[in-house]
């Protein structure tokens, strides 16, 4: 995946041997860098690499409007929630990215685009602050006071933070008792997490339950039982149609 050469139109048809890449791009070194994801992706394939490369003109408003679109789509990525701005050839980039390995792939997205000298970096690791997990008592859907002053309002500062991410809000429930009986629980907890969202002012629109009627994944039969009791969240942009 290549966030930086998304918006060039590059077509790409394979056969049983080959892998052909055909369209054009701004510089060398996106055509190179196009070249190593295919033979990653496809290494049994024979590589038959057409894209052009074109110095493409640009004036301030052309580069500007890139920007934003590769802004959109590394906004798209699990992790990440970033802005940017263009001023005389500067990239400024503010932001959170989950995993570290993200940091070099956003920086070259925005170096590539022609017409960007320079970018600056105020991204953030692990700044998102959708990580809190909100704990509920045995076979109960209540939201504790406490929850709903600190991680609630957490939860909404960062949706109205960042309007254009929207929002898993996934239950769970303890292993005892029946399976239909937890999932229905799980889906309570969820859906109570969202409906005091939406009192507080978020789109229902960006926000999506389920409930999942066992131990969340990370949790394993040794820990204690009161931390499968969780509501945990996971934030997501919606891709366009």
């Amino acid at each position: 995946y290549s966030p930086e050469v998304s918006d060039y139109g590059l077509t790409v048809k394979a056969n049983r041997q080959r892998l052909k890449l055909a369209g054009q791009l701004p510089n060398q070194a996106l055509r190179s860098n196009v070249e190593q994801i295919a033979k990653a992706a496809a290494p049994n394939l024979a590589l038959d690499n057409q894209i052009e490369v074109i110095e493409l003109p640009y004036t301030d408003e052309l580069t500007q409007a890139q920007v934003q679109r590769v802004r959109n789509t590394l906004n798209q990525m699990d992790g990440v929630v970033i802005v940017a701005s263009y001023t005389e050839g500067r990239v400024t980039v503010k932001g959170a990215i989950l995993y570290a390995k993200d940091f070099p792939k956003i920086i070259q997205a925005f170096e590539s685009i022609p017409g960007v000298k320079s970018v600056e970096n105020n991204l953030q690791l692990h700044g998102l602050d959708v990580t809190s997990r909100i704990y509920f008592d045995l076979g109960s859907a209540q939201l504790k006071p406490e929850d709903i002053g600190t991680k609630i309002r957490s939860i909404k500062e960062f949706m109205e933070r960042y309007p254009q991410k929207h929002l898993r809000i996934i239950g769970y429930a303890d292993p005892r008792g029946q399976l239909t009986e937890n999932q229905g629980l799980a889906q309570q907890r969820a859906q109570m997490v969202k409906d005091v969202l939406v009192q507080q002012g978020i789109d229902p629109k960006r926000l999506q339950v389920r409930g999942v009627g066992k131990r969340p994944p990370d949790v394993d039969a040794s820990q204690p039982l009161w931390l499968n009791r969780c509501v945990v969240f996971d934030p997501f942009t919606n891709k366009p149609s």
